[in-house]
């Protein structure tokens, strides 16, 4: 399993859609920043420090980051010997081989790392242009709010440690979902894509709409919503990973009559 993964990380970091989704978060950032500081910006008057510069870049106003960051999280994982463009006779080969366990911890690595190295440049290069904090500007927002009023550096990193979860659960459920109906990357990217941005909207035309509601996960990478709690969005979290576990069941199941045949 290390040879396979150690030679899935090689191939994925020297791909060009892992570096082409590292320079969209980046570019989303910074274009963002420039915003929100400009004369027009909301932090135009405001005191700024390595944090707040963090926070102007990443959580006010940054939609494109705020609706992509799930998708990108499954793009960046494809390379030549990704999964995701395997089709349903390789998938169920990598099953008989064992080989599974394999692609969903490059996948998860893959997807996780990508945020929290494009996080940690913008945060450095607020450091360098800003100096240190000047915590002037609270997000008040639910997700580790005191964390900010104490400490808005230590408030930065948890965020990127936070998003880096959110990147490794996305790519997870992606890699789920891939397995469990051999589609094509497109139709993973969709149906992710789908459940994040509509679920929460389709729920309430059901009976039990706010339960629905509750457990929707549009509110674990939705970094624009500042007063959703972190209980709210590890409900969301807990979700996407029993709908990864169910797709898991289902394409075991799916391997073991392959390999009976």
């Amino acid at each position: 399993m290390k040879k396979i993964f150690f030679e899935n990380m090689k191939r994925a970091l020297k791909s060009k859609e892992y570096w082409f989704g590292f320079f969209i978060i980046i570019i989303s950032c910074v274009t963002t920043a420039i915003y929100n500081l400009s004369p027009t910006g909301i932090f135009y008057d405001k005191k700024i420090g390595s944090s707040e510069f963090f926070i102007s870049a990443i959580m006010y106003s940054n939609t494109l980051l705020n609706m992509s960051a799930p998708v990108l999280a499954i793009f960046v994982c494809i390379n030549r010997n990704s999964i995701f463009l395997k089709n349903e006779e390789q998938t169920n080969l990598i099953w008989i081989k064992n080989e599974i366990k394999a692609h969903f911890l490059t996948n998860i690595t893959i997807g996780s790392s990508v945020f929290i190295l494009s996080y940690l440049i913008i945060y450095l290069a607020g450091l360098i242009i800003f100096s240190f904090s000047s915590g002037s500007i609270p997000p008040q927002m639910g997700l580790f709010k005191q964390i900010y009023e104490s400490s808005p550096s230590g408030y930065v990193f948890l965020f990127i440690l936070y998003s880096g979860i959110c990147g490794a659960l996305y790519s997870f459920f992606g890699t789920s979902i891939k397995i469990a109906f051999s589609k094509s990357i497109n139709f993973v990217m969709f149906i992710t894509l789908l459940l994040y941005t509509c679920f929460d909207r389709l729920a309430l035309l059901f009976p039990i709409g706010d339960l629905l509601f509750f457990i929707s996960p549009f509110y674990t990478f939705q970094i624009t919503t500042y007063d959703i709690l972190l209980s709210k969005r590890c409900v969301g979290i807990a979700f996407i990973l029993a709908l990864s576990v169910i797709l898991i069941l289902i394409s075991r199941s799916k391997g073991k009559k392959q390999f009976h045949r």
